[in-house]
């Protein structure tokens, strides 16, 4: 990303005449949409957005991290409920294999080490509930749709959810419907 913001100033001194280099103000704000492209996954074209690593921006982290991380400012839970692994584990879909397999791959603690018999054990009991928490950021349609009062005709999330999905369905239908 770097190069190609070089190559951009170059093109614009040239085409501009100019041959100072960028302001530092200019160079700031072109290293930070540099970092930001490196978070945000591309989205375009649509049709291959399924193939897009939607994890992009946390490569640098590991899972857990991530998970805490999109928890607190999103409020998003990357996991199943343990209820789901409590049934996977009665109906044979995880057995005590997998669990041993799954604990090899977790680094070496003394604190943590844990065996397939701790591990059962820790997943039979509930954790106490604890309330999300709330975004660290809230969108635009959030802000909106907490001054609209639950009135859903002026709730900005239903609108555009209801909007862009109509007109992408439009767009991209490549005349399957």
């Amino acid at each position: 990303m770097d190069t190609a913001i070089a190559l951009e100033a170059k093109r614009m001194c040239e085409t501009t005449g100019k041959t100072d280099a960028p302001s530092p103000g200019r160079r700031a704000i072109e290293a930070a949409v540099a970092r930001a492209c490196n978070r945000i996954a591309p989205l375009w074209p649509l049709k291959n957005f399924v193939a897009v690593n939607p994890f992009l921006g946390f490569s640098d982290q590991t899972f857990s991290a991530t998970c805490a991380t999109l928890r607190r400012v999103a409020r998003v839970d990357m996991l199943m409920p343990r209820a789901f692994y409590r049934q996977a584990l009665a109906t044979g879909v995880i057995d005590d294999m997998d669990l041993a397999t799954a604990l090899a791959t977790v680094p070496k603690s003394a604190a943590t080490r844990l065996d397939v018999a701790a591990l059962k054990q820790a997943l039979a009991k509930e954790p106490s509930r604890t309330a999300r928490p709330s975004a660290v950021v809230a969108t635009i349609a959030e802000v909106l749709d907490t001054l609209a009062a639950g009135d859903q005709q002026a709730s900005r999330t239903a609108f555009m959810i209801d909007e862009i999905s109509k007109w992408c369905a439009a767009y991209f239908d490549e005349g399957q419907a």
